[in-house]
């Protein structure tokens, strides 16, 4: 029996889920941003500015969806500005349902760039005062309070953050892991190297790509460089965001994921031209399909748990060096 893994009726949306504007420290009003996204095919944009939850629901319309959301900064000395030794915890919250603009674990004086401090008079707290922690615990119980108060929750560009798989590992509960991070992609926070150690650590999230764009002068060296793709059937702010929890997405900086589904312990798999596809694993065994004119747009894998372990993974690589990525599947929900 065939079994999909992205919806059957769903269609694909693309989506930047990790953006500055300013409202923070970008150069370019919501506004700008959202036109120039738009233009570049883009149907949905999370506006993550540091530390201040504004709705946003004034710029979505019947082509574009407009996801509310925020950037926290849990830093190793507080107060302070984020130096280049300075190891932090960047995470983004982004609210599942719309025109929710409650924030959590008040801190107002953690230090934030930009204009954010100008928006907290006008902000929606719940909870008391708190003071930001640098432990696992805390950011543990921060996930937690983002939870219960209605946030997907995403860690954002772990290397450029001064972090390692292990201590990831100790915070757990965050839904999505920053693969791509068009901003921070010189620190190297543009490869699944992390989220493979992650996934062998026992550690289960989909993955996530954005720009972290700031668009400093007004330029957009930093902008659409990555998006993540939401297979939806909705289009929908709820739509969007249930699809996301449901790991119906997958992450690209070039390359398209058509069609992924399992038909008699098989995984099929259509793309745009590409120049490999493969199939990846817990373990070493690594399968790829390649052309010696560098043109495939589809592979059937044989599905082997024997040799594979408990998961695989789909990576897509254009004739460029681009890849796109999906989440780990667990073998046991395809395999009978």
């Amino acid at each position: 029996m065939r079994k999909y893994i992205f919806p059957e009726h769903a269609k694909f949306y693309k989506a930047n889920l990790h953006a500055h504007t300013t409202l923070s420290d970008g150069c370019l009003s919501p506004e700008e941003v959202k036109e120039a996204y738009r233009a570049k095919g883009y149907s949905v944009l999370a506006f993550t500015d540091h530390e201040a939850l504004i709705d946003h629901a004034d710029l979505c319309d019947d082509t574009f969806i407009a996801l509310n959301g925020y950037e926290t900064a849990v830093k190793s000395k507080n107060g302070v500005p984020t130096t280049p030794l300075l190891a932090v915890h960047h995470i983004n919250f982004i609210k599942k349902k719309p025109h929710d603009t409650v924030q959590f674990c008040f801190y107002p004086a953690n230090f934030t760039p930009g204009r954010c401090k100008d928006h907290i008079p006008f902000l929606t707290y719940t909870g008391d005062i708190c003071e930001y922690e640098y432990t696992p615990a805390f950011v543990r119980h921060l996930i937690d309070e983002a939870h219960k108060n209605g946030c997907l929750v995403h860690y954002n560009h772990p290397n450029w953050s001064l972090q390692t798989a292990e201590s990831l590992a100790l915070l757990d509960g965050f839904d999505g892991l920053e693969v791509f991070n068009t901003g921070c992609k010189i620190h190297g926070d543009f490869s699944d190297h992390m989220y493979n150690e992650l996934l062998r650590l026992g550690k289960r999230m989909y993955v996530v790509a954005g720009d972290d764009n700031h668009n400093r002068k007004k330029s957009f060296h930093d902008s659409f460089g990555a998006w993540t793709m939401i297979a939806s059937e909705r289009f929908t702010y709820e739509g969007m965001t249930e699809a996301l929890e449901a790991g119906h997405s997958y992450v690209s900086s070039g390359p398209e994921i058509r069609a992924l589904y399992v038909d008699e312990g098989k995984l099929i798999v259509r793309t745009s031209p590409a120049a490999e596809i493969i199939l990846r694993s817990e373990g070493r065994e690594i399968i790829r399909v390649r052309s010696d004119d560098g043109y495939v747009d589809g592979a059937a894998f044989t599905l082997e748990p024997e040799r594979m372990g408990s998961f695989f993974r789909v990576d897509v690589v254009d004739k460029n060096g681009n890849h796109a990525y999906t989440r780990a599947y667990e073998m046991k929900d395809y395999i009978d």
